[in-house]
Parts: C-alpha cells; structure tokens; sequence
C-alpha cells in the first residue's frame, strides 16, 4: 500500500498544503524587495553574490521567518487533529484513549500535554521572533 492511515500520510498532508503557501509568501517577499539597497552595492562595485547577501537576505529574512514560525505553531496545534484522522503520534493516542478505552485520567492526562506542547512552542517561536528578527538580546 502506498498510502494508508498513520503518521506518513498526517506529515505529508501537513508538507503538501504548506508548500504552496510557502512558494508564494515567499516569491512576495522578493518581489517586495527595495531595490535601492541593491544598486547602492552595485555602485561600490559589489558582486552579485554580495549583492544579494548583502541588499536581499537581509530584507527577506524577517518576513520569511515570521512565516516559518507562524507555520510551525498552527502545525503544531493542527498535528492533533490530523493525527486522530490518519492514525499518528498523540492525536491517535488521544482518539483511542476517548473511544476504546474510556479511561478519562489518561485522556485528561493528553489533554495537557497538547496544551503543554503548544504553550511550548507558542513560547519557543515568540522567543526566536524576538531574538532573530527584532534583533534583542538576552543580556540585560
């Protein structure tokens, strides 16, 4: 069988319906590129490669991680439902929990630990957001 129910199959519906989003967020976000920064490098006589290390990375940067972290948080809350769907990881768990087994501890018990993951990552990508793309620093 090349495709059935379990983890494969929640990863690649996640892969599939991403990829398109991501090409175009980031094809707009070079089209919106300011291309002064760039011919002002062409003036001092930079190359191509500086040209773009130096005059487009650094103005797409932001938007494309900002987007990265954005996806990894709604993944991260949308892997449950999937997961209790397809079969895989903590959305099955969950599922079985609920339905076979009745043992409402146990689906208390993963209850939290999708709100403890999410709080995580909610946390971990407001962190890297401050860190990377606002440029703060940790020191006081």
């Amino acid at each position: 069988r090349a495709f059935g129910p379990g983890p494969m199959t929640g990863a690649l519906a996640i892969l599939i319906t991403d990829t398109g989003t991501f090409g175009k967020m980031f094809s707009e976000a070079l089209e919106n590129v300011d291309d002064k920064q760039i011919e002002g490098l062409k003036s001092t006589g930079a190359s191509p490669v500086s040209q773009n290390r130096f005059g487009v990375i650094p103005q797409i940067t932001p938007v494309l991680l900002s987007q990265i972290l954005y996806y990894l948080e709604s993944n991260t809350r949308s892997a449950t439902v999937i997961g209790a769907i397809v079969g895989g990881g903590i959305g099955l768990l969950l599922t079985q929990a609920i339905i076979t087994q009745k043992d409402w501890e146990e689906v208390t018990y993963y209850i939290i630990l999708i709100v403890v993951m999410v709080f995580i990552m909610d946390s971990l990508s407001g962190w890297l957001r401050r860190r990377l793309i606002k440029g703060e620093s940790t020191a006081p």
